[in-house]
């Protein structure tokens, strides 16, 4: 334990050169966060029984959905293209991003509306509780990612704290009315509350819908495109597969298999915590040094990895007690589990630093191959090795894949290397003042 203790001691010290603090309140944020969403399923549960939590986490899968396509076709692209910029110019392409966070959020919910009044009556039910918190849910994650990009860690942990304030607050009218509309209410005003928040921590007002669109073809477009195809690819590639295992396996071994990976749960926290400030400080890095960039996505993905070993060193002293006190004595029989898919995680956890250099280079093309090349890997492993060797094949079977694709991952990060040149950053700062101070 001390030897990883001063491991992360070590690798946090190479971080302090971009503001060690914000990687702190990353962690902060991205914990209040978690803590807010596991409220509302911790609530529909207790308040509305298996099948109030069902129907509302089908509401919430397209909050999720949204929100991950929002990231990568606005956020992500605003964050690298702008995290070096000038306060001026930042605050001209946050204006653009601004409006169409509010564009995509108001499609969405529109979006959603639709679909609920084409299916029949109850159907939809989960689903129309979530249209009138959409925007504010969506705005919200606007703002703490533009607060971290301006170096502003607390405000923005603040701000995802607000969320769950709102939602303590709300608790007793909760708890006394115990319905699913109340429920997602309460997440929603939470939402609400802090997205409210954003608007007076960044003093930061809409620009002209014209001027966005024109911001988003010249800034966004050409990382975004690529992000959004990846995370379809991810979304789509892990379906197929927990659908084809059902057959493989049967639904017993899959329901263990899920319940070790509840047992990383925490571990979700950590890629966004560590993504949250280390994206915008790859770029502030990126625009003085190329060198000095790589060396700091190396050192976020050895804090990524010690962190992971430790909590995979945790898992497998207590893997078998714990499975069988938070889930039933018969989950015992799955500890052999944890081994491969925490193996799986550390592979992963090793190149999250790699990733955001190469979202800091605009590279969404060698990102979105680096995925295919996992998702190929993974039905290509998956199945034949979970109808050799059952549930324990298939955890090693997604593990290589997840090894293969960091390969990759790394593979395209040495290719292709294109530092940040002077001119295209003065380019981008023209850019941005154009959208500013140019005719809307």
């Amino acid at each position: 334990m001390n030897a990883a203790w001063a491991s992360i001691q070590r690798v946090a010290g190479r971080l302090r050169t971009t503001d060690s603090r914000d990687f702190a309140w990353g962690f902060a944020a991205q914990g209040a966060s978690s803590v807010t969403n596991f409220g509302l399923s911790l609530l529909a549960g207790r308040l509305l029984g298996p099948s109030g939590l069902g129907s509302i986490f089908v509401g919430f899968s397209y909050y999720l959905l949204s929100l991950g396509l929002q990231r990568a076709l606005i956020i992500e692209p605003l964050l690298a293209s702008t995290a070096s910029l000038h306060e001026e110019d930042r605050r001209a392409s946050t204006r653009a991003a601004l409006t169409l966070v509010l564009l995509w959020s108001s499609a969405s919910a529109g979006l959603l509306t639709a679909v609920v009044l084409a299916l029949p009556d109850g159907v939809g039910r989960g689903l129309i509780l979530f249209v009138p918190w959409l925007v504010p849910a969506l705005l919200q994650d606007f703002w703490r990612s533009i607060l971290f990009r301006d170096r502003r860690g607390a405000a923005g942990a603040l701000n995802d704290i607000l969320w769950f304030a709102g939602m303590v607050v709300m608790l007793p009218v909760v708890i006394s009315i115990r319905t699913d509309w109340i429920v997602v209410a309460d997440w929603g005003a939470g939402a609400a509350v802090a997205a409210a928040a954003g608007f007076l921590q960044s003093r930061v007002t809409p620009a002209a819908a014209r001027t966005s669109v024109r911001w988003w073809k010249m800034r966004a477009w050409k990382l975004g495109r690529w992000l959004a195809a990846e995370s379809m690819v991810y979304t789509i590639t892990s379906q197929v597969v927990v659908f084809l295992l059902v057959g493989v396996v049967g639904t017993r071994a899959l329901g263990g298999f899920r319940a070790v990976q509840a047992m990383f749960g925490p571990l979700t926290l950590l890629i966004p915590a560590v993504a949250l400030p280390g994206l915008p400080a790859v770029s502030r890095t990126l625009a003085v040094s190329a060198h000095r960039a790589f060396r700091l996505s190396l050192s976020i993905g050895a804090l990524t990895i010690v962190l992971t070993g430790c909590y995979l060193a945790l898992a497998v002293a207590l893997g078998e007690r714990l499975l069988g006190s938070v889930f039933g004595s018969s989950f015992r029989s799955f500890g052999a589990l944890i081994i491969p898919i925490g193996v799986g995680q550390i592979l992963i956890a090793g190149t999250t630093g790699l990733a955001l250099l190469l979202k800091a280079q605009a590279r969404g093309k060698a990102i979105l191959a680096a995925r295919v090349v996992g998702s190929v890997s993974s039905l290509v492993l998956v199945l034949p090795l979970a109808a050799t060797y059952g549930i324990i094949g298939a955890a090693w079977g997604m593990a290589l894949a997840g090894g293969i694709a960091s390969v990759a991952l790394i593979a395209y990060s040495f290719s292709g290397w294109r530092p940040a040149s002077q001119d295209a950053r003065s380019e981008v700062a023209r850019e941005a003042a154009h959208l500013e101070h140019g005719p809307e």
